[in-house]
């Protein structure tokens, strides 16, 4: 009988046949199979912990930049304001001052006294932080106009913080606000304490404070 090789197979008198490929074993195929679950759920617990670590990420930038947005503005108008007429000491998140900076509405000149060349005050400044974790800020021109501190000091002042909640004229200072408190210190200083909070879905809430002094007048 003749026999020959073709290719791969084997001739037999013109026959040509083909060697058997070997099935996998069902225990081959149950390892495969946990190596990809395996490899599967590494893959998967990577793409979690990396969303996980954005979410913190924008958690942590939020609180900060809230933060430091609401300390930008406290100082903005704080440092305008008398420092021995802030009030309330020991309250939080709410504050109120004699400032000399003009109304809204006024030209934004500062005046003076012409006698004794003193600054003038010319309205309360009003900051407190909502429920929801908003700082707005509002303003109470004095009735007279610009006055002195002593003249400023015996025309009605606010005795909370609720005279400058129902005013038209409100304007948003910073959000995630979770506490602040102001309060007056030797040397014409201004204390503020500031902390925020941010959360996101998933994660635990995140804080940022921040603390200054801040030079009144």
């Amino acid at each position: 009988m003749a026999q020959c090789l073709h290719d791969q197979g084997t001739c037999f008198g013109g026959l040509i046949t083909r060697p058997l490929k070997r099935a996998a074993s069902l225990l081959e195929v149950i390892v495969a199979l946990a190596v990809f679950a395996l490899v599967t759920t590494l893959i998967a617990s990577v793409f979690s912990l990396a969303h996980r670590y954005t979410r913190v990420y924008h958690q942590l930038s939020t609180a900060q930049r809230e933060c430091v947005r609401c300390m930008q503005g406290m100082t903005e108008r704080l440092r305008h304001c008398r420092v021995e007429t802030v009030q309330p000491v020991t309250a939080a998140n709410v504050c109120w001052a004699l400032s000399s900076v003009p109304p809204e509405t006024a030209p934004k000149i500062t005046e003076f006294d012409s006698t004794t060349g003193s600054i003038l005050f010319q309205k309360w400044q009003g900051i407190w932080s909502q429920p929801d974790g908003q700082v707005l800020v509002a303003e109470i021109p004095l009735t007279g106009g610009p006055a002195t501190l002593e003249d400023a000091l015996l025309a009605v002042a606010p005795t909370s913080g609720s005279a400058f909640l129902a005013l038209p004229r409100r304007h948003l200072m910073a959000k995630a606000v979770r506490r602040f408190q102001v309060w007056p210190m030797p040397s014409r200083l201004i204390h503020v304490e500031i902390e925020t909070q941010s959360t996101e879905s998933g994660n635990p809430a995140t804080r940022y404070f921040l603390s200054s002094n801040v030079p009144g007048q």
